[in-house]
């Protein structure tokens, strides 16, 4: 099965932490990133293919 790279951004940090949990138990993605400022994400999307 084919992986897809991903990040989570959001301002809430139970969410972030809910979303964590549930790519970690998902095994077709790989996160690559949590962050809660976009600013914070566009470097790593720059930086690094990222699929969703």
């Amino acid at each position: 099965m084919n992986t897809l790279s991903c990040i989570i951004v959001d301002d809430e940090p139970l969410a972030i932490d809910l979303l964590e949990r549930y790519v970690g138990r998902t095994p077709f993605l790989d996160l690559k990133g949590s962050f809660s400022s976009a600013i914070e994400a566009m470097q790593t999307i720059h930086s690094e293919h990222i699929d969703l």
